[in-house]
């Protein structure tokens, strides 16, 4: 039998996210854009293929906030961005969906991402050549 959402509440520490309960039973914690996209309110029934497709969403926006963490911090490029969020756990096809999304939107481009390396490597840094072609290598960029 599909569990039927009897109590929606906020959570205390993260005020985006609510927590979802049939009875007294937690089913799940979901964010703001979550409940809102699929319509959850007191009374809906959430069968296992759509509380399996709610998670699904909720890691990728999860995921999703992950990466405009690290793209806030600094520019990173495609090989860079993938490996750290594959080091959080995150799913390969997410990350592809990601990827593919943000490089669309040019959030994320190679070819912007190595100019402005080089430039600030001599500079700011007043790297060499070899050090710098050294660097682009290990960011994953192709030369």
């Amino acid at each position: 039998m599909s569990p039927v959402i009897t109590k929606i509440e906020q959570q205390k520490k993260r005020k985006n996210r609510y927590s979802l309960f049939s009875g007294e039973k937690f089913i799940a914690g979901v964010s703001e854009e979550i409940l809102l996209q699929f319509n959850i309110h007191n009374g809906t029934e959430l069968s296992d293929q759509k509380l399996e497709h709610i998670r699904k969403k909720e890691n990728t926006l999860a995921a999703r906030e992950q990466a405009w963490r690290y793209l806030a911090r600094r520019a990173h490029s495609i090989k860079e961005l993938h490996d750290k969020l594959l080091n959080k756990k995150i799913e390969a096809e997410i990350i592809a969906e990601i990827i593919a999304d943000l490089k669309k939107k040019n959030y994320l481009n190679d070819e912007d991402f190595s100019r402005q390396l080089i430039v600030d490597e001599i500079k700011i840094k007043k790297s060499g050549p070899l050090l710098i072609k050294n660097k682009l290598i290990k960011k994953g960029v192709a030369l």
